[in-house]
């Protein structure tokens, strides 16, 4: 097997402290396999997408979570240092009023990860660098999720769900541009 892209990245916490490490690996464009470890929350995830996904050797998957309205959504949209037009204040806004609630808890990777185990049912972001998002990525892919780049007022944003909320969340995001 040939393994085209691996990504290692440290998450960082507040004033840089260590929070955890992610491992990711790509195949064929794609995110195919990956590890988070999260200390502070003593949990870890691992999967492959010609596997399954585990949370602390668990296997996990997604959320059943069909109905926009129900959804507990994540984001790691990076407001602080950035005019309003290109933080994604806008798409927060326009999201919030349809969702049960939106969290926000600083690392892509494991933010990823709690849509895999169906702590979240998605996810939302501006796109990041391939070591924030690819092992979180396979991981959620592994629990029977999807992960997409998509566009929002031309900035490029990513996208990981459950399969029963992406179509409505793609039309929610495309709605706000």
């Amino acid at each position: 097997m040939l393994l085209e892209l691996c990504q290692v990245n440290k998450i960082f916490g507040g004033l840089h402290a260590v929070k955890g490490v992610s491992l990711g690996v790509e195949k064929h464009g794609r995110p195919f396999a990956g590890a988070v470890v999260a200390p502070a929350l003593r949990m870890w995830w691992r999967g492959s997408t010609d596997d399954r996904a585990f949370r602390s050797e668990a296997p996990c998957s997604v959320s059943g979570t069909s109905e926009l309205g129900k959804a507990v959504i994540t984001t790691g949209l990076p407001l602080r240092g950035r005019a309003p037009e290109a933080s994604g204040v806008d798409l927060i806004t326009r999201l919030s009023p349809h969702v049960r609630d939106i969290r926000r808890c600083g690392s892509a990777a494991i933010e990823l990860c709690m849509v895999a185990d169906g702590t979240y049912d998605a996810y939302f972001t501006h796109t990041l660098s391939p070591w924030d998002t690819m092992a979180g990525a396979a991981i959620l892919l592994a629990a029977g999720g999807s992960f997409e780049r998509v566009d929002h007022s031309n900035l490029p944003c990513e996208l990981g769900c459950n399969t029963a909320l992406r179509e409505t969340l793609r039309g929610v995001v495309a709605q706000a541009r």
